[in-house]
Formats: structure tokens, sequence, C-alpha cells
């Protein structure tokens, strides 16, 4: 190789050595999905890479689980009308719910249930909640319910995994409950 060749390549390696580059196009990618359930007046945040399945004919109108696993994470969500309008009419209401759920799952048991009021947008949000464990064939699950009264809605939220993985999941949980919007604000088409 002549000398000039090997001085074109030294001075081509130095400076690649010492140049900087800088990204036009930065890759960010999108971790979370927003889903709009307009009819519901409610809108969830979830992570992107989970499967959601939507029908205003089946029992859950909207259910969203991570693809990777048979038994979870999984999201359920049910709205309904709220027809109720003082506290012992939510308390009647929440009875059956927790007496529906008991009698859909196998070999359910109640480890926890509870109730509580929070403001949202200057209105009051109506709580009850359990966490249970059942059965799904041999495997033990878990379910983390939330039954809500806001104004003139009832969202009925569920998330469930195995037993074993709830632990795991359970931050996830509650970082999804979190981020719920009721009433979002949707601009027009």
């Amino acid at each position: 190789m002549n000398f000039k060749l090997k001085k074109l390549m030294l001075i081509n390696i130095l400076f690649l050595i010492s140049c900087n580059s800088y990204q036009i196009i930065q890759n960010n990618p999108i971790i979370e999905s927003y889903i709009y359930l307009t009819d519901q007046k409610i809108q969830f945040t979830l992570p992107s890479n989970w499967l959601f399945y939507y029908s205003s004919k089946k029992y859950f109108q909207f259910v969203a689980k991570n693809p990777n696993n048979l038994y979870g994470p999984i999201l359920e969500y049910r709205g309904l009308n709220n027809t109720t309008q003082t506290q012992k009419e939510r308390d009647l209401y929440a009875e059956g719910w927790y007496k529906a759920i008991e009698l859909n799952f196998p070999e359910w048991e109640y480890k926890e249930k509870g109730y509580k009021e929070f403001n949202y947008n200057n209105n009051k949000i109506y709580t009850y909640h359990f966490i249970g464990t059942f059965l799904d064939g041999k495997v033990k699950m878990k379910k983390l319910g939330y039954l809500r009264f806001y104004k003139d809605k009832v969202h009925a939220i569920y998330y469930t995994t195995r037993d074993d993985n709830f632990n795991q999941f359970f931050e996830l949980f509650k970082e999804i409950d979190q981020k719920i919007i009721y009433e979002p604000y949707i601009p027009p088409y």
C-alpha cells in the first residue's frame, strides 16, 4: 500500500473515532395505550403490549391482558347505569355484587373487603373493593375487584392473575387503577 493511501485511512479512522453523531430521529417507543370507552365514560392507560377485547354483547365490555400468559395479568371491565341515589341503595347493590362474585367462581374465598369514598373532579366516588382467591381448574387465581359509583355510572373493574404471581403484578394493577380517568375529554372527530 502506498503512503498516501495509508495516510488517508489513518485520517478516516481518527475522524470516525473522534466524531460525535447525533440522532436526527429519536426512537421513543410507546409504552402505554390509551383506551377510551366513550359510552361508559372511562379511559384506561394500559401497557401497549397487552391485547384488548371489546364487546357490547358480553358480560365484560372490555378485557385486556398480557398475551404471554394464559393466567394473567388480566383487566376486566363492566360499566352499568347507576340507579342508586343513597348510601343504603349502594350498600345493597354492593352486597349483591359480593354474593355474585362468590357464586360465580369455584371455591371462592374472600381475603379482604372494604369501602372507601374519595373526591374526584369535585364529585364523590363511592368504592367497594375485595381481594379473593378461586380455582381455575387446578390453578389458584387471585382477583382484585372494585365497584365504583360515580355520577350516572357504576364501574366494575377486576384485576386477575395467578395467586403466586399476584404480588409481582400488584404494583402494575395499582398503577393502572390510579391512571383511570372518569369522564375523559374526547376531542371531536
